[in-house]
């Protein structure tokens, strides 16, 4: 939600004992049900989710039971893990922003659709309740700041996460407002997902802004995201808006297990 001087989203810490992505900072989210699509009229009214379902078929939903469970899935979530009702809840359109796809090169994959709702009023007071087993704590964070903390290694965004934020820091720095940045985020749809591409660095790599960090394993690879410009060398893709210079700075790496 909107606070008096900047927009913040909901960040989730992972259990540091969980076997995906322990420790991570993510947004509210999990596996989907094969029910979720039968309980979403509870969880949503019927004018805010045909709403938020208009354009399921531009970003790739095989069929609308199917966008319904995606949505359904999310904000089960959101009540599960941090005890956050939407439909109890002063809020804006819930849009979907975001469709990713794990790469096959990963042992743990997914396909997730991302969800986005502005908490409005009193809403915005909401305590979030933890539920102590998959979420370990959470908080209203400014995307920048979240971004710059993920600079400066303080906290491990997973590659959606962190692509959305910066998208958000982008939107944010251009002067959008709450709403139109998820109107934006939401128009922006494609029907494939966007998945990063892992290249292992070449033996030979000596430049310092593509060499993995010293100490590092060989079995590292670089994780190259949406606004990378090797990203779009290697998938000839355009990205969804001008990337800012913090791709142009920022190689990531994973540890392939």
């Amino acid at each position: 939600p909107p606070s008096a001087e900047r927009i913040e989203v909901a960040l989730l810490r992972r259990s540091r004992d969980a076997r995906f992505l322990p420790g991570a900072l993510v947004f509210p989210g999990g596996a989907v049900e094969a029910d979720d699509h039968l309980s979403l009229n509870e969880r949503l009214s019927p004018v805010d989710a045909q709403r938020a379902l208009a354009h399921h078929i531009a970003w790739g939903f095989k069929d609308l039971t199917e966008a319904q469970r995606s949505l359904g899935a999310a904000l089960r979530e959101c009540e599960e893990e941090v005890g956050l009702a939407i439909a109890d809840l002063d809020h804006g359109p819930i849009y979907c922003v975001a469709h990713w796809l794990t790469p096959e090169a990963l042992k743990v994959r997914f396909d997730a659709y991302f969800w986005a709702v502005e908490l409005r009023g009193s809403a915005v007071d909401t305590p979030f309740h933890p539920d102590g087993q998959e979420i370990e704590q959470s908080e209203w964070v400014a995307p920048q700041r979240a971004l710059e903390l993920y600079s400066q290694g303080q906290i491990d965004l997973p590659a959606p996460t962190l692509s959305i934020l910066s998208e958000l820091a982008h939107l944010i720095d251009a002067g959008y407002t709450i709403t139109s940045l998820i109107e934006t985020l939401n128009q922006a749809a494609h029907p494939q997902p966007i998945c990063p591409v892992l290249v292992k660095p070449s033996p030979s790599s000596s430049s310092s802004s593509s060499s993995p960090p010293s100490g590092s394993s060989a079995s590292r690879v670089r994780l190259y995201l949406p606004g990378d410009p090797h990203y779009l060398a290697r998938r000839g893709d355009q990205p969804r808006f001008q990337s800012t210079s913090f791709w142009e700075h920022t190689t990531h790496y994973l540890d392939r297990k």
